[in-house]
Protein backbone atom coordinates (compact mmCIF):
# COMPACT_ATOMS: atom_id res chain seq x y z
CA UNK A 1 0.00 0.00 0.00
CA UNK A 2 1.42 3.47 -0.90
CA UNK A 3 0.61 6.57 0.88
CA UNK A 4 0.77 9.56 -1.53
CA UNK A 5 0.26 12.54 1.06
CA UNK A 6 0.26 15.97 -1.02
CA UNK A 7 -2.20 18.07 -1.73
CA UNK A 8 -5.30 16.60 -2.52
CA UNK A 9 -5.70 13.01 -4.87
CA UNK A 10 -8.84 12.94 -7.12
CA UNK A 11 -10.26 9.35 -5.70
CA UNK A 12 -12.84 9.18 -8.37
CA UNK A 13 -10.85 8.85 -10.92
CA UNK A 14 -11.62 5.74 -13.08
CA UNK A 15 -7.57 4.35 -12.23
CA UNK A 16 -8.43 4.79 -8.63
CA UNK A 17 -11.29 2.51 -8.71
CA UNK A 18 -11.60 -1.29 -7.85
CA UNK A 19 -11.85 -3.97 -4.65
CA UNK A 20 -9.34 -2.11 -2.14
CA UNK A 21 -7.62 0.34 -4.21
CA UNK A 22 -8.37 3.34 -1.99
CA UNK A 23 -7.59 2.23 1.64
CA UNK A 24 -7.52 4.78 4.93
CA UNK A 25 -8.20 7.95 2.75
CA UNK A 26 -7.14 11.26 5.04
CA UNK A 27 -8.00 14.86 4.76
CA UNK A 28 -6.13 17.05 6.94
CA UNK A 29 -7.07 20.04 5.61
CA UNK A 30 -11.00 19.50 5.54
CA UNK A 31 -10.64 17.31 8.97
CA UNK A 32 -12.40 14.29 7.45
CA UNK A 33 -12.07 11.41 4.82
CA UNK A 34 -12.79 12.88 1.32
CA UNK A 35 -9.64 14.17 0.29
CA UNK A 36 -10.54 15.77 -3.11
CA UNK A 37 -9.21 18.66 -5.06
CA UNK A 38 -10.97 22.03 -4.14
CA UNK A 39 -9.08 25.12 -5.40
CA UNK A 40 -8.30 25.41 -9.08
CA UNK A 41 -4.33 24.66 -7.81
CA UNK A 42 -5.45 21.07 -5.74
CA UNK A 43 -4.12 18.89 -9.37
CA UNK A 44 -0.63 17.71 -7.82
CA UNK A 45 -1.27 15.15 -5.60
CA UNK A 46 -3.34 13.25 -7.96
CA UNK A 47 -0.43 13.04 -10.85
CA UNK A 48 1.57 12.11 -8.12
CA UNK A 49 -0.94 9.21 -7.42
CA UNK A 50 -0.79 7.75 -10.93
CA UNK A 51 2.55 7.78 -11.18
CA UNK A 52 2.71 5.55 -8.34
CA UNK A 53 -0.38 2.95 -8.87
CA UNK A 54 -2.94 3.50 -11.19
CA UNK A 55 -4.51 1.00 -12.56
CA UNK A 56 -4.65 -0.95 -15.81
CA UNK A 57 -7.70 0.18 -17.39
CA UNK A 58 -6.89 -0.63 -21.09
CA UNK A 59 -7.29 3.75 -21.19
CA UNK A 60 -5.13 6.24 -19.97
CA UNK A 61 -2.16 5.23 -18.34
CA UNK A 62 -0.87 2.82 -16.20
CA UNK A 63 1.25 3.33 -12.64
CA UNK A 64 4.62 1.69 -11.73
CA UNK A 65 2.42 -0.82 -9.02
CA UNK A 66 -0.46 -0.68 -10.58
CA UNK A 67 -1.66 -3.41 -8.43
CA UNK A 68 -1.23 -1.94 -5.45
CA UNK A 69 -3.38 -0.22 -2.82
CA UNK A 70 -3.53 3.70 -2.61
CA UNK A 71 -3.51 5.60 0.49
CA UNK A 72 -4.33 9.44 -0.20
CA UNK A 73 -3.79 11.50 2.38
CA UNK A 74 -4.14 15.45 2.01
CA UNK A 75 -1.55 17.41 3.65
CA UNK A 76 -2.80 20.94 5.90
CA UNK A 77 -0.54 22.29 3.36
CA UNK A 78 1.60 23.62 6.65
CA UNK A 79 5.15 21.94 8.08
CA UNK A 80 4.34 22.22 11.76
CA UNK A 81 5.29 19.68 13.85
CA UNK A 82 2.19 18.81 14.40
CA UNK A 83 1.00 18.62 10.62
CA UNK A 84 4.32 16.22 9.89
CA UNK A 85 3.40 14.26 12.75
CA UNK A 86 -0.33 13.68 11.43
CA UNK A 87 0.97 12.89 8.00
CA UNK A 88 3.09 9.85 9.32
CA UNK A 89 1.48 8.72 12.31
CA UNK A 90 -1.97 7.87 10.03
CA UNK A 91 0.18 6.21 7.26
CA UNK A 92 1.88 4.25 10.15
CA UNK A 93 -1.49 3.50 12.22
CA UNK A 94 -3.35 2.21 8.68
CA UNK A 95 -0.38 0.18 7.30
CA UNK A 96 1.20 1.94 4.74
CA UNK A 97 4.37 0.21 3.23
CA UNK A 98 5.66 3.08 1.08
CA UNK A 99 5.26 6.95 1.82
CA UNK A 100 5.29 9.07 -0.79
CA UNK A 101 6.38 12.90 -0.45
CA UNK A 102 6.51 15.19 -3.57
CA UNK A 103 7.30 18.36 -1.26
CA UNK A 104 9.54 20.02 0.98
CA UNK A 105 9.76 23.15 2.81
CA UNK A 106 9.93 26.34 0.52
CA UNK A 107 12.65 28.16 2.20
CA UNK A 108 16.65 28.02 1.64
CA UNK A 109 18.08 26.80 4.96
CA UNK A 110 15.34 24.39 6.45
CA UNK A 111 16.26 21.71 9.13
CA UNK A 112 13.81 19.66 10.89
CA UNK A 113 12.51 19.84 14.53
CA UNK A 114 13.41 16.95 16.85
CA UNK A 115 9.45 16.05 16.66
CA UNK A 116 10.00 16.13 13.00
CA UNK A 117 13.08 13.43 12.88
CA UNK A 118 11.29 11.82 15.52
CA UNK A 119 7.89 10.41 13.49
CA UNK A 120 10.03 9.96 10.09
CA UNK A 121 12.33 7.99 12.06
CA UNK A 122 9.41 6.08 13.70
CA UNK A 123 7.57 5.32 10.15
CA UNK A 124 10.89 3.76 9.33
CA UNK A 125 11.73 1.71 12.14
CA UNK A 126 8.19 0.97 13.59
CA UNK A 127 5.97 0.94 10.74
CA UNK A 128 4.81 -1.90 9.20
CA UNK A 129 4.50 -4.66 12.29
CA UNK A 130 8.32 -3.40 13.05
CA UNK A 131 9.95 -4.27 9.44
CA UNK A 132 9.39 -0.06 8.56
CA UNK A 133 7.63 1.77 6.37
CA UNK A 134 9.44 2.79 3.19
CA UNK A 135 9.88 6.75 2.99
CA UNK A 136 10.27 8.66 -0.36
CA UNK A 137 10.81 12.56 -0.71
CA UNK A 138 11.97 14.42 -3.47
CA UNK A 139 15.30 16.21 -3.57
CA UNK A 140 13.52 19.69 -4.87
CA UNK A 141 13.74 21.62 -8.08
CA UNK A 142 15.85 24.51 -7.50
CA UNK A 143 19.13 22.74 -9.22
CA UNK A 144 20.61 23.54 -5.64
CA UNK A 145 22.70 21.12 -3.30
CA UNK A 146 20.42 19.23 -0.80
CA UNK A 147 23.28 20.14 1.70
CA UNK A 148 25.69 22.49 0.49
CA UNK A 149 26.99 26.25 0.30
CA UNK A 150 26.65 28.12 -3.17
CA UNK A 151 28.24 31.44 -4.40
CA UNK A 152 25.00 32.95 -5.81
CA UNK A 153 24.08 35.87 -7.84
CA UNK A 154 21.88 36.50 -10.68
CA UNK A 155 18.82 35.97 -8.85
CA UNK A 156 15.71 38.69 -9.54
CA UNK A 157 16.79 41.76 -7.46
CA UNK A 158 19.38 40.15 -5.55
CA UNK A 159 16.94 38.09 -3.22
CA UNK A 160 19.48 35.80 -2.96
CA UNK A 161 23.50 36.26 -3.50
CA UNK A 162 26.74 35.72 -1.50
CA UNK A 163 27.93 32.76 0.03
CA UNK A 164 24.83 30.81 0.95
CA UNK A 165 23.84 27.51 2.69
CA UNK A 166 21.31 25.36 1.18
CA UNK A 167 19.35 22.29 3.50
CA UNK A 168 16.72 20.46 2.19
CA UNK A 169 15.80 19.35 6.06
CA UNK A 170 13.28 16.25 4.66
CA UNK A 171 15.83 15.15 1.51
CA UNK A 172 18.42 14.55 4.07
CA UNK A 173 16.80 13.02 7.18
CA UNK A 174 18.88 9.77 6.81
CA UNK A 175 16.18 7.41 7.23
CA UNK A 176 14.76 8.26 4.10
CA UNK A 177 15.23 7.72 0.37
CA UNK A 178 16.00 11.21 -1.69
CA UNK A 179 15.13 11.35 -5.28
CA UNK A 180 16.55 13.75 -8.05
CA UNK A 181 15.19 13.19 -11.81
CA UNK A 182 17.11 12.43 -14.86
CA UNK A 183 15.58 13.00 -18.32
CA UNK A 184 14.43 11.12 -21.30
CA UNK A 185 17.76 10.82 -22.37
CA UNK A 186 19.25 9.50 -19.43
CA UNK A 187 21.13 13.06 -18.30
CA UNK A 188 19.87 15.14 -15.58
CA UNK A 189 17.22 17.12 -15.10
CA UNK A 190 18.34 21.00 -14.98
CA UNK A 191 15.89 21.68 -12.22
CA UNK A 192 17.08 18.97 -9.85
CA UNK A 193 18.58 19.42 -6.83
CA UNK A 194 22.08 17.43 -5.98
CA UNK A 195 24.23 16.40 -3.43
CA UNK A 196 25.08 14.29 -0.91
CA UNK A 197 22.12 12.92 0.50
CA UNK A 198 20.27 11.62 -2.59
CA UNK A 199 19.96 8.02 -2.21
CA UNK A 200 18.66 7.44 -6.78
CA UNK A 201 17.31 9.08 -9.25
CA UNK A 202 14.03 8.28 -11.50
CA UNK A 203 12.90 9.64 -15.32
CA UNK A 204 10.57 12.85 -15.13
CA UNK A 205 10.78 16.13 -18.00
CA UNK A 206 13.58 18.50 -18.06
CA UNK A 207 12.65 22.35 -17.60
CA UNK A 208 14.40 25.11 -15.93
CA UNK A 209 14.89 25.62 -12.44
CA UNK A 210 12.54 27.09 -10.26
CA UNK A 211 12.58 28.47 -6.54
CA UNK A 212 9.44 29.30 -4.20
CA UNK A 213 10.08 31.19 -1.19
CA UNK A 214 7.42 31.79 1.90
CA UNK A 215 7.78 35.18 2.08
CA UNK A 216 7.69 36.40 -1.78
CA UNK A 217 6.22 33.47 -3.75
CA UNK A 218 8.18 32.60 -6.95
CA UNK A 219 10.98 34.35 -7.50
CA UNK A 220 11.97 32.37 -10.91
CA UNK A 221 15.85 31.69 -10.81
CA UNK A 222 19.34 33.39 -11.97
CA UNK A 223 18.94 34.09 -15.75
CA UNK A 224 21.83 32.03 -17.21
CA UNK A 225 20.82 28.57 -18.82
CA UNK A 226 23.18 27.91 -21.55
CA UNK A 227 21.34 25.36 -24.52
CA UNK A 228 18.28 23.89 -24.93
CA UNK A 229 16.43 21.13 -22.66
CA UNK A 230 15.26 18.63 -24.37
CA UNK A 231 13.17 15.40 -22.97
CA UNK A 232 9.69 14.55 -22.81
CA UNK A 233 7.12 15.10 -20.20
CA UNK A 234 5.19 12.31 -18.13
CA UNK A 235 2.07 11.12 -18.64
CA UNK A 236 -0.25 10.40 -15.75
CA UNK A 237 -3.44 10.63 -13.95
CA UNK A 238 -5.30 14.46 -13.78
CA UNK A 239 -8.44 15.63 -12.11
CA UNK A 240 -11.47 14.47 -13.94
CA UNK A 241 -12.84 16.99 -15.61
CA UNK A 242 -11.53 20.46 -17.30
CA UNK A 243 -10.22 21.10 -13.78
CA UNK A 244 -6.46 19.90 -13.68
CA UNK A 245 -3.28 20.49 -15.99
CA UNK A 246 -5.55 19.48 -18.60
CA UNK A 247 -8.86 19.27 -19.94
CA UNK A 248 -8.72 16.14 -20.05
CA UNK A 249 -9.06 13.28 -17.25
CA UNK A 250 -4.96 12.51 -17.92
CA UNK A 251 -1.96 14.89 -18.66
CA UNK A 252 1.58 14.40 -20.50
CA UNK A 253 3.33 17.61 -18.76
CA UNK A 254 3.82 16.67 -15.44
CA UNK A 255 7.38 16.36 -13.81
CA UNK A 256 10.05 17.91 -11.42
CA UNK A 257 11.54 15.15 -8.66
CA UNK A 258 7.40 15.44 -7.71
CA UNK A 259 7.35 13.35 -10.63
CA UNK A 260 10.51 10.94 -10.28
CA UNK A 261 9.57 10.49 -6.26
CA UNK A 262 6.48 8.28 -6.94
CA UNK A 263 8.34 6.31 -9.50
CA UNK A 264 10.55 5.23 -6.82
CA UNK A 265 7.67 4.92 -4.64
CA UNK A 266 6.18 2.44 -7.04
CA UNK A 267 9.11 0.38 -7.52
CA UNK A 268 9.41 -0.21 -3.86
CA UNK A 269 6.28 -1.36 -3.17
CA UNK A 270 6.88 -4.14 -5.82
CA UNK A 271 9.85 -4.89 -3.91
CA UNK A 272 7.37 -5.33 -1.03
CA UNK A 273 4.85 -7.27 -3.43
CA UNK A 274 7.63 -9.76 -4.17
CA UNK A 275 9.30 -9.86 -1.17
CA UNK A 276 7.20 -8.64 2.13
CA UNK A 277 9.70 -9.63 4.49
CA UNK A 278 12.09 -6.94 3.77
CA UNK A 279 12.53 -4.30 6.27
CA UNK A 280 12.53 -0.51 4.80
CA UNK A 281 16.60 -0.39 5.09
CA UNK A 282 16.60 -3.72 2.44
CA UNK A 283 14.53 -2.16 0.21
CA UNK A 284 16.31 0.78 0.03
CA UNK A 285 19.51 -1.02 -0.40
CA UNK A 286 17.64 -3.04 -3.21
CA UNK A 287 16.94 0.30 -4.81
CA UNK A 288 20.20 1.34 -4.77
CA UNK A 289 22.08 -1.67 -5.64
CA UNK A 290 19.95 -2.50 -8.43
CA UNK A 291 20.03 0.84 -9.94
CA UNK A 292 21.69 2.01 -13.52
CA UNK A 293 24.34 3.49 -13.43
CA UNK A 294 23.55 6.77 -16.02
CA UNK A 295 26.30 8.92 -17.12
CA UNK A 296 26.25 12.55 -17.47
CA UNK A 297 29.35 14.20 -18.69
CA UNK A 298 28.27 17.18 -19.73
CA UNK A 299 28.47 20.24 -17.49
CA UNK A 300 25.19 21.77 -15.57
CA UNK A 301 23.81 24.07 -18.20
CA UNK A 302 23.39 27.12 -15.46
CA UNK A 303 26.22 26.23 -13.02
CA UNK A 304 29.13 24.74 -15.20
CA UNK A 305 29.36 21.56 -12.91
CA UNK A 306 29.88 18.02 -13.40
CA UNK A 307 28.93 15.63 -10.85
CA UNK A 308 27.18 13.52 -13.40
CA UNK A 309 30.22 10.44 -13.39
CA UNK A 310 30.72 7.80 -9.99
CA UNK A 311 32.89 7.42 -7.38
CA UNK A 312 34.79 4.51 -6.32
CA UNK A 313 32.08 3.57 -4.19
CA UNK A 314 29.82 4.10 -7.08
CA UNK A 315 27.94 7.16 -5.83
CA UNK A 316 27.23 10.37 -8.38
CA UNK A 317 25.65 13.71 -6.84
CA UNK A 318 23.43 14.71 -9.64
CA UNK A 319 22.29 10.81 -9.73
CA UNK A 320 23.07 8.70 -5.88
CA UNK A 321 23.79 4.88 -6.92
CA UNK A 322 21.85 5.18 -10.42
CA UNK A 323 18.36 5.48 -12.09
CA UNK A 324 16.12 3.23 -10.35
CA UNK A 325 15.48 0.09 -12.47
CA UNK A 326 12.04 -2.25 -11.75
CA UNK A 327 12.88 -5.11 -13.31
CA UNK A 328 16.26 -5.42 -11.57
CA UNK A 329 14.77 -4.46 -8.50
CA UNK A 330 11.95 -7.21 -7.88
CA UNK A 331 14.37 -9.89 -9.35
CA UNK A 332 16.81 -8.73 -6.41
CA UNK A 333 13.88 -9.00 -3.66
CA UNK A 334 12.53 -12.39 -5.37
CA UNK A 335 16.11 -14.10 -5.05
CA UNK A 336 16.84 -12.67 -1.59
CA UNK A 337 13.20 -14.38 -0.91
CA UNK A 338 14.53 -17.50 -2.07
CA UNK A 339 17.23 -17.58 0.29
CA UNK A 340 15.05 -17.01 3.11
CA UNK A 341 12.58 -20.03 2.25
CA UNK A 342 15.77 -21.94 1.61
CA UNK A 343 16.93 -21.35 5.81
CA UNK A 344 13.46 -21.61 7.16
CA UNK A 345 10.76 -23.79 7.22
CA UNK A 346 7.20 -24.62 6.45
CA UNK A 347 4.18 -26.28 6.83
CA UNK A 348 0.97 -27.36 5.30
CA UNK A 349 -2.29 -28.27 6.47
CA UNK A 350 -5.77 -29.22 3.78
CA UNK A 351 -9.19 -29.78 4.51
CA UNK A 352 -10.78 -32.25 1.66
CA UNK A 353 -13.70 -32.70 3.40
CA UNK A 354 -16.33 -31.44 0.27
CA UNK A 355 -19.15 -29.41 1.88
CA UNK A 356 -22.22 -27.39 -0.43
CA UNK A 357 -22.43 -24.38 -0.60
CA UNK A 358 -25.89 -22.65 0.51
CA UNK A 359 -27.54 -20.89 -2.12
CA UNK A 360 -27.69 -17.30 -1.69
CA UNK A 361 -26.35 -17.38 1.65
CA UNK A 362 -24.72 -14.02 3.25
CA UNK A 363 -23.28 -16.39 6.04
CA UNK A 364 -21.90 -19.18 3.14
CA UNK A 365 -20.15 -21.87 4.78
CA UNK A 366 -16.56 -21.91 6.73
CA UNK A 367 -14.17 -24.85 6.54
CA UNK A 368 -11.18 -24.95 9.30
CA UNK A 369 -7.60 -25.76 9.54
CA UNK A 370 -6.29 -25.73 12.54
CA UNK A 371 -2.36 -24.64 13.05
CA UNK A 372 -0.65 -25.60 16.11
CA UNK A 373 2.86 -24.26 14.96
CA UNK A 374 3.50 -20.61 17.43
CA UNK A 375 6.32 -19.18 14.78
CA UNK A 376 5.17 -15.90 12.69
CA UNK A 377 4.62 -16.17 9.03
CA UNK A 378 6.66 -14.85 6.03
CA UNK A 379 4.93 -16.55 3.23
CA UNK A 380 1.41 -17.74 2.77
CA UNK A 381 -0.71 -19.66 -0.11
CA UNK A 382 -3.82 -20.97 -0.38
CA UNK A 383 -5.09 -23.56 -2.77
CA UNK A 384 -9.26 -23.31 -3.42
CA UNK A 385 -10.85 -26.26 -5.46
CA UNK A 386 -14.61 -25.69 -6.36
CA UNK A 387 -17.28 -26.52 -8.18
CA UNK A 388 -20.14 -24.49 -9.07
CA UNK A 389 -22.66 -24.24 -12.05
CA UNK A 390 -21.95 -20.11 -11.91
CA UNK A 391 -18.83 -19.02 -9.82
CA UNK A 392 -19.91 -15.67 -10.79
CA UNK A 393 -22.28 -15.79 -7.55
CA UNK A 394 -19.18 -16.47 -5.36
CA UNK A 395 -16.89 -14.88 -3.11
CA UNK A 396 -13.91 -16.52 -0.86
CA UNK A 397 -12.41 -15.14 1.78
CA UNK A 398 -9.40 -16.59 3.95
CA UNK A 399 -10.16 -16.05 8.06
CA UNK A 400 -6.93 -15.76 10.22
CA UNK A 401 -7.18 -17.03 13.78
CA UNK A 402 -6.95 -13.19 15.10
CA UNK A 403 -10.51 -12.58 12.92
CA UNK A 404 -8.48 -10.53 10.31
CA UNK A 405 -9.37 -11.66 6.66
CA UNK A 406 -8.85 -11.27 3.55
CA UNK A 407 -10.78 -11.79 0.18
CA UNK A 408 -9.30 -14.05 -2.18
CA UNK A 409 -12.35 -14.65 -4.78
CA UNK A 410 -14.59 -11.94 -5.90
CA UNK A 411 -17.64 -12.68 -8.16
CA UNK A 412 -15.74 -12.34 -10.76
CA UNK A 413 -15.66 -15.82 -12.87
CA UNK A 414 -18.88 -15.25 -14.49
CA UNK A 415 -19.60 -18.72 -16.37
CA UNK A 416 -16.84 -20.66 -15.44
CA UNK A 417 -18.18 -23.58 -12.95
CA UNK A 418 -14.71 -25.14 -12.00
CA UNK A 419 -12.35 -23.29 -9.81
CA UNK A 420 -9.21 -25.06 -8.90
CA UNK A 421 -6.18 -22.28 -8.26
CA UNK A 422 -3.73 -21.27 -5.61
CA UNK A 423 -3.80 -17.63 -4.21
CA UNK A 424 -0.09 -16.44 -2.66
CA UNK A 425 1.65 -13.21 -2.08
CA UNK A 426 2.27 -12.66 -5.79
CA UNK A 427 -1.13 -12.51 -6.97
CA UNK A 428 -3.01 -11.31 -4.16
CA UNK A 429 -1.09 -8.94 -2.46
CA UNK A 430 -3.60 -8.28 0.53
CA UNK A 431 -2.35 -11.71 2.08
CA UNK A 432 0.49 -9.47 2.92
CA UNK A 433 -1.63 -8.48 6.23
CA UNK A 434 -0.39 -11.81 7.70
CA UNK A 435 2.73 -11.28 7.49
CA UNK A 436 4.71 -11.99 10.73
CA UNK A 437 1.29 -12.93 12.54
CA UNK A 438 1.60 -15.86 14.77
CA UNK A 439 0.21 -19.33 12.51
CA UNK A 440 -1.55 -20.84 15.36
CA UNK A 441 -4.48 -21.42 15.72
CA UNK A 442 -8.32 -22.01 13.52
CA UNK A 443 -7.85 -20.82 10.14
CA UNK A 444 -11.21 -20.51 8.07
CA UNK A 445 -12.20 -20.75 4.36
CA UNK A 446 -15.36 -18.98 4.17
CA UNK A 447 -17.12 -19.50 0.88
CA UNK A 448 -20.39 -17.36 0.26
CA UNK A 449 -22.88 -17.61 -2.90
CA UNK A 450 -24.55 -14.24 -2.91
CA UNK A 451 -26.90 -15.10 -5.62
CA UNK A 452 -30.01 -17.42 -6.12
CA UNK A 453 -30.11 -20.18 -8.24
CA UNK A 454 -26.68 -21.47 -8.90
CA UNK A 455 -25.42 -24.13 -6.41
CA UNK A 456 -21.89 -25.87 -5.65
CA UNK A 457 -19.88 -27.57 -3.63
CA UNK A 458 -16.31 -26.83 -1.95
CA UNK A 459 -14.22 -29.65 -2.62
CA UNK A 460 -10.70 -28.62 -1.04
CA UNK A 461 -8.94 -26.47 0.46
CA UNK A 462 -5.24 -26.49 1.64
CA UNK A 463 -2.70 -23.78 3.74
CA UNK A 464 0.65 -23.75 3.48
CA UNK A 465 2.51 -21.34 5.76
CA UNK A 466 6.34 -20.64 5.54
CA UNK A 467 7.68 -20.01 8.88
Amino acid sequence: MVAISDDSVDINHPDFQGVGKIVAPLDLKGRDNIPLPEAPTDNHGTACAGVAVAEETGTGIVGVAPGCALMPIRTTGFLDDESVEQIFNWAIDKGAAVISCSWGASAIYFPLSARQKAVINKAVTQGRKGKGCVVVFAAGNANRPVNGILDESGWPNDIISGRVKWLAGFAVHPDIIAVSASNSLGKKSAYSNWGVGVSVCAPSNDAPPGMWLQETGYIGTPPVLKGTLPGLGIFTTDRTGVAGYDQSDFTPYFGGTSSATPVVAGVAALILSANPTLTALEVRRILEQSADKIVDADPDPQLGIRMGNYDKNGYSQWFGYGKVNAFKAVQMAQNRRMVQQQISHSISQENSQSTAIPDNNSNGISSLIAITETSPIQDIQVTVEIQHSFLGDIEVWLVAPNGDKVLLQNRTLGVKTELKTTYNLQNTLYLRQFINLSAQGNWQLKVIDAIPENTGILKYWKLELGL
